[in-house]
């Protein structure tokens, strides 16, 4: 069968297939994990299309409407091309050598606790680090929860971002950002004050650490704040960030029946009432189109990496096993791009910073969800998303 969504009657129904098959049909190393949760993965596509309702075939939808344009066809990659743009160092190799490093004293414990304190996470210069969620974080159990983990398991001051907005536009999270990095910059002082110790500007400082939309927001904030963020954060780390801008954001938004579907699809999703979305969701993906990050990026400059070092990670994935293995096929059949199934890779570059081109395989979720989440975990999640809700309507 194609791998082209556009080309499939009942691309919802396959997806599911694929995802089966891959449970009893693939032990590759490096991939189990993933396939083994295919099984839950395909019983979630099917509760995700029964809560849509009267619009059960809105995948199918989609995929007819995404057919008749190629939106993105001029877009994909065109910070990469844009001459004024200073190119990534690859950094590929050096990360590599570290990641071996990494494995050879890691006791194999997926927990962390079996790592040894790391200089670069607990030495005596060793720098605070805040995890910035991306776009719709808020509605996944166990977002980044497990980076979180492994960093503080090591050693790690390490927190997550609560200032920026799931559902925020990048201007508006820059904001909450700066101001959050600064206040937690102060905390630091005090504790260090209370503690009658000397402060100390490196170990005060701060590296952020986004995923996805969460790498854009970082860079903006730093580039809109660069004043009040200069010797406050020590760099920048972006993974799977669509930095130029995402084809999933920009052919979902081509058409006035496209922006529609998307729109009910986030409203089922979330939980957002009927009509909100529009409003309320569609923003925060507005943002991440490729005409908008041209604009933004034409009024405000890129971080300057003297004041604020880039690392830029991204993947790519090719495995029938990812959850994102169609929207990958159809970035590579549509616009001859590889991507980790959301950000192509040759997007997800900030100019003038260190990129890390990562070769085995690994989709847009791998780097933030968690290898397994108990029902326990889920039935809390659902409960606090409801409990927000509520809050909202008050």
């Amino acid at each position: 069968a194609s791998s082209s969504p556009a080309s499939n009657p009942n691309p919802f129904a396959s997806w599911s297939r694929r995802l089966q098959r891959a449970v009893f049909a693939d032990d590759r190393r490096g991939v189990p994990f993933r396939v083994a949760s295919a099984a839950d993965i395909a019983s979630a596509l099917a509760d995700a299309r029964a809560l849509l309702g009267e619009r059960a075939d809105i995948a199918g939808e989609m995929a007819r409407a995404i057919e008749k344009t190629a939106h993105s066809r001029r877009d994909v990659g065109w910070l990469a091309r844009d001459p004024t743009a200073r190119p990534a160092l690859d950094g590929t190799a050096r990360f590599e050598e570290i990641l071996d490093d990494v494995r050879r004293r890691s006791s194999g414990d997926c927990s962390g606790s079996g790592y040894e304190p790391s200089p670069a996470l607990a030495g005596p210069d060793a720098p605070a680090y805040l995890l910035v969620p991306g776009l719709f974080g808020d509605y996944y159990p166990g977002y980044m929860a497990d980076v979180r983990d492994w960093f503080v398991a090591r050693g790690a001051r390490c927190r997550m971002s609560v200032a920026c907005d799931a559902e925020g536009t990048v201007r508006a999270n820059a904001r909450a950002l700066a101001a959050e990095v600064t206040a937690w910059r102060r905390e630091m002082e005090m504790e260090t004050e209370t503690e009658s110790e000397s402060f100390d500007e490196r170990t005060a400082a701060v590296v952020l650490i986004g995923h996805s939309k969460g790498g854009v927001d970082a860079c903006a904030a730093c580039a809109e704040y660069a004043p009040l963020l200069r010797g406050v954060v020590r760099g920048i780390v972006t993974t799977q960030c669509p930095y130029a801008g995402s084809f999933v954001s920009s052919d979902l938004l081509a058409t006035p029946t496209l922006e529609s579907l998307a729109a009910a699809a986030l409203e089922a999703v979330t939980g957002t009432r009927r009509g909100e979305g529009a409003t309320l969701l569609l923003p925060a993906v507005r943002d991440l189109t490729y005409a908008s990050r041209r604009t933004y990026l034409a009024s405000v400059p890129h971080p300057d990496p003297r004041a604020f070092p880039v690392v830029s990670f991204h993947t790519e994935t090719t495995h029938h096993g990812s959850l994102l293995f169609l929207p990958a096929a159809y970035a590579r059949n549509r616009y001859g791009a590889s991507s980790d199934g959301l950000v192509a890779r040759c997007d997800a570059e900030v100019p003038g910073g260190v990129c890390v081109r990562f070769v085995g395989e690994q989709d847009h979720a791998d780097c933030a969800y968690p290898r397994e989440v108990s029902d326990r975990a889920v039935k809390a999640h659902r409960a606090s998303q409801r409990k927000a809700r509520k809050a909202g309507e008050v």
